[in-house]
């Protein structure tokens, strides 16, 4: 009690920073990173005020070539200690022996046998379809409805044959209506009638990321997961002009006239391609229920060699705590079974 009480976790964020800050845009500039926790700040604990503290203090790094040269990285490490890696290739279900996965049954009927199985998928969608039902321990269809998924995103990826030097690496332009806003997004499962919007430029840090004289241009639109109310065929047109006009709205007025190449992602994109339970980019909600040990586990209860990694286990979202989670996985692995 004594650590829930000295780190403020008991109290709101939005209530610790009024207690500090008494212009509400200021409040929302400085809680509203919570979005992509999954939490609106009037629901997340004051503890994650370490969110804006982390930008402002220590700054943001940015890989040169790219988030992508992340992933790169990695696959370059793996490959010289040996390790064989198969694209496109997907996973049916993980059979098991007792408490232990034997094999992974692969689409195309193959298995693959195996000593230890650690899985990126996310953790809800391999509960439910890859573990086997006997061996989900709590993890039922009925508890599995009722985790707390995280809010969603709605993408636009556009290549422009114009700079725009008003634009920054990153820029956020929050709601009017922040409280709406949050209120649409996490309480009534609905599109935002006056969206807050993230931009990123990373052309402005890596000119070779865009050609000469053009933008390489992200826009991210935090709204609902599928958990909601929206209907993307229907609504989802009607919500890009929306996007389109507020960011005429912040003087990017011919912004449609240049774009050369441009890519919409939607909740049901990040299903379809990533088999995200309910479209939610971020994984699980870090509510209270679903922090530290209160989160999902990654290591399975019933299947004694199989591990989780990813977003929905711990110690989070985000890709620095991924990556973090991802070590500690590979850490227990060593622990528990010694070099294998």
């Amino acid at each position: 009690m004594y650590y829930l009480i000295t780190t403020n976790t008991l109290r709101t964020l939005e209530t610790h920073a009024q207690r500090y800050f008494h212009d509400p845009r200021l409040v929302a500039a400085l809680t509203f990173q919570t979005m992509y926790l999954g939490l609106a700040p009037s629901d997340a604990p004051a503890v994650y005020s370490l969110l804006p503290y982390t930008e402002i203090a220590e700054g943001i790094w940015f890989p040169r070539g790219g988030m992508y040269r992340i992933p790169i990285a990695l696959r370059d490490v793996a490959c010289e200690l040996g390790v064989h890696i198969r694209l496109r290739t997907k996973a049916r279900r993980l059979v098991n022996r007792n408490r232990r996965v034997q094999s992974v049954e692969l689409d195309s009927g193959e298995m693959l046998d195996a000593d230890i199985v650690v899985t990126n998928a996310d953790l809800p969608y391999a509960y439910a379809n890859l573990v086997p039902a006997e061996r989900r321990g709590r993890f039922t269809d009925r508890t599995l409805r009722r985790l707390d998924y995280g809010s969603s995103a709605f993408l636009l990826y556009l290549g422009v044959d114009r700079e725009y030097p008003e634009l920054h690496h990153h820029d956020v332009y929050l709601s009017g209506d922040i409280r709406g806003n949050f209120d649409a997004i996490f309480r009534q499962g609905v599109l935002p009638r006056d969206p807050s919007i993230y931009t990123c430029v990373a052309s402005r840090t890596d000119p070779s990321l865009a050609p000469e004289g053009g933008e390489a241009i992200y826009v991210l639109v935090p709204v609902p997961s599928l958990a909601g109310h929206v209907d993307w065929r229907r609504e989802g047109a009607a919500f890009k002009e929306l996007v389109f006009r507020r960011l005429a709205d912040v003087d990017l007025t011919d912004l449609r006239e240049h774009i050369v190449v441009e890519r919409t992602y939607t909740p049901e994109d990040f299903v379809h391609d990533y088999n995200i339970t309910n479209g939610s980019a971020f994984g699980l909600s870090h509510s209270f229920r679903q922090v530290g040990y209160m989160r999902p586990n990654n290591r399975a209860r019933d299947l004694d060699n199989l591990y989780f990694v990813g977003a929905s286990t711990v110690p989070g979202g985000g890709v620095p705590m991924v990556l973090i989670g991802s070590r500690l996985v590979a850490e227990r692995v060593q622990g528990d079974w010694g070099s294998v």
